[in-house]
């Protein structure tokens, strides 16, 4: 059945926290009746059995598995083309560690989708990230202010919708190995000049027993993982 919203979601190593996250935004978005489609990246966990238990109980839920592990950024992009080809008149992009709350994406939504606009990015606020994690989101402002000569609040934000036409024209531009979409969504936006809608969302613990997750490694709020590092430097090489 085609819909009018399809509900991206790149998943990894989420099993505590996917299903209360998927049911709390389908609860609040019940009179839009969206599809979600959830890109599982070789989760580690029982991630997958989760999401194939709750599909057996739903028709709302399309569920797709990397067959090696490609990383948040490849994984956003393949949900964001199976999204279209799903034809809904618009795509929510957001990250499945549940870090957002159902009622206010559904305001940013209905803002959204009541408006003119085509493309609008969901600011982060209240973030309780390490401060190493909030230096990264300054150099990824910095970072799209010196490609695009334009600011951004929230650079990196992974809540984003579009009009479907709009992202197939955009993401046409970004490779699909790129690490970064995200980051390369604002700046690419930004140059040509599109319209940019705003909404601020805030940024809630993520969901489960760990608050920074399995994704970065082992790693705590005074420093940064190895493996974050390494990425950063990938990611600051992709834009050089």
């Amino acid at each position: 059945m085609k819909r009018e919203l399809a509900i991206v979601m790149p998943v990894f190593n989420e099993a505590e926290g996917i299903e209360e996250f998927i049911n709390e935004i389908r609860f609040c978005f019940r009179s839009v009746n969206p599809m979600f489609i959830t890109i599982d990246d070789c989760s580690t966990d029982a991630t997958w059995l989760v999401l194939s238990e709750m599909k057996k109980k739903s028709d709302d839920l399309i569920l797709a598995q990397n067959q090696v592990n490609l990383g948040h950024g490849q994984s956003t992009i393949r949900a964001l083309k199976l999204g279209l080809l799903e034809k809904p008149k618009y795509i929510m992009s957001v990250d499945g560690d549940g870090q957002f709350l159902g009622n206010e994406l559904l305001n940013f939504y209905k803002t959204f989708s009541s408006s003119n606009s085509n493309y609008a990015e969901g600011n982060r606020i209240n973030r309780q990230d390490p401060w190493f994690r909030k230096f990264i989101s300054l150099v990824t402002r910095v970072m799209v202010l010196a490609k695009s000569g334009k600011k951004s609040i929230d650079a990196n934000t992974p809540v984003r919708i579009y009009k479907a036409e709009t992202l197939e024209n955009l993401i046409e531009n970004i490779e699909n190995t790129s690490l970064v979409p995200n980051l390369r969504m604002s700046i690419i936006v930004r140059k040509i000049g599109n319209e940019i809608f705003t909404f601020n969302l805030s940024n809630i613990p993520r969901r489960g027993s760990s608050s920074q997750g399995s994704s970065w490694g082992s790693g705590g709020t005074i420093l940064p993982s190895r493996r974050l590092f390494k990425f950063c430097k990938k990611a600051i090489k992709e834009f050089l």
